[in-house]
């Protein structure tokens, strides 16, 4: 039988360690964890712009859209988010980006 697809997620053991009535395993779950960490956990300065125009959003649209549950209004969120990054990144861009025009 072909490897099913959630066969993926399975957790194998890659040390196994008993001590005593105690198991204890180092796992391939564990593996990766060690790996995400070794990484940088201060957030440079683009991750915290982004994070920062992430919070403003989130907030602006929980102020206006008040009739709304939570679910409908996470459920439009990225579209507002997405037309907002746009919308301010193509003001930004026209704004540098173009010449004065001379008569």
């Amino acid at each position: 039988m072909p490897n099913g697809p959630l066969e993926q997620f399975a957790i194998l053991p890659l040390i196994p360690m008993n001590i005593g009535n105690l198991y204890f395993s180092f796992t391939n779950s564990s593996l990766f964890m060690l790996l995400t960490l070794r990484g940088n956990l201060v957030p440079n300065a683009w991750q915290s712009l982004v994070e920062l125009l992430y919070d403003f959003m989130l907030n602006l649209a929980n102020e206006q859209i008040r009739g709304l549950s939570g679910n409908v209004k996470q459920k439009f969120f990225p579209c507002i988010f997405v037309t907002f990054t746009f919308l301010l990144f193509s003001n930004l861009r026209g704004m540098i980006g173009t010449r004065p025009v001379r008569f």
